[in-house]
């Protein structure tokens, strides 16, 4: 029997994308959570099969859970299920060691036959996120060259997340575990590449191109 958690902030999501699981996997038990910190002690209590996690989450982001999963529970495979669909932030979550990665804008096909390849040890993603990742990393450096947006990765990456969804520094930081004068230099350079003037423009930027849910 199967053990599946997911971690989702949106109860009415998180309950049908439970209901789609269990059609297909019906002897699956499934735990729920929604935030990043419900689902670290969830994941403390017992052994699980494979974790399927937002990225837009309320505190930490599913990229911050993801990293802690990667260090503390590193042969878990995890198959994020966001409504963001910038390619940075696909890179990002194969970087961070995620197994697959959807849109969820996705059909019930693509999820179970995600799952199912997760559990047999494989990688999931859309054939239409493989072309745009590639034709992406194909083009890296003309457009590391013309687009400041395209330099930002990482924990810069990271940190424009939190600032999208109208986290403070000081909250950033808390929960980074960074000081407040580095996630400071972030925002400054941030503000720099993108040309933007505020925190403001910084949730606006992340709006427009579905960098916050």
């Amino acid at each position: 029997m199967s053990a599946f958690l997911l971690v989702d902030d949106h109860t009415i999501l998180r309950s049908g994308i439970a209901r789609l699981i269990k059609a297909s996997f019906p002897s699956a038990t499934i735990g729920e959570a929604s935030d990043g910190d419900a689902a670290i002690r969830l994941l403390e209590t017992q052994a699980w099969d494979l974790l399927i996690l937002d990225i837009g989450l309320p505190g930490r982001t599913g990229l911050e859970v993801l990293q802690d999963v990667q260090q503390r529970w590193p042969t878990l495979p995890v198959l994020v299920l966001t409504g963001l669909t910038d390619k940075a932030v696909a890179i990002r979550v194969f970087e961070l060691g995620a197994m697959g990665y959807l849109s969820k804008n996705c059909s019930e096909n693509d999820v179970t036959q995600a799952i199912n390849k997760l559990l047999n040890g494989g990688r999931y993603l859309t054939s239409e996120l493989a072309e745009k990742l590639i034709d992406t990393l194909n083009k890296h450096q003309a457009t590391h060259s013309s687009n400041g947006a395209a330099c930002i990765k990482g924990r810069m990456l990271d940190v424009l997340l939190r600032l999208g969804q109208g986290d403070t520094v000081k909250a950033i930081a808390a929960d980074m575990q960074l000081s407040i004068k580095t996630i400071s230099t972030y925002r400054t350079r941030l503000l720099e590449r993108l040309h933007l003037k505020s925190n403001a423009d910084i949730v606006r930027y992340c709006l427009t191109r579905d960098l916050a849910q």
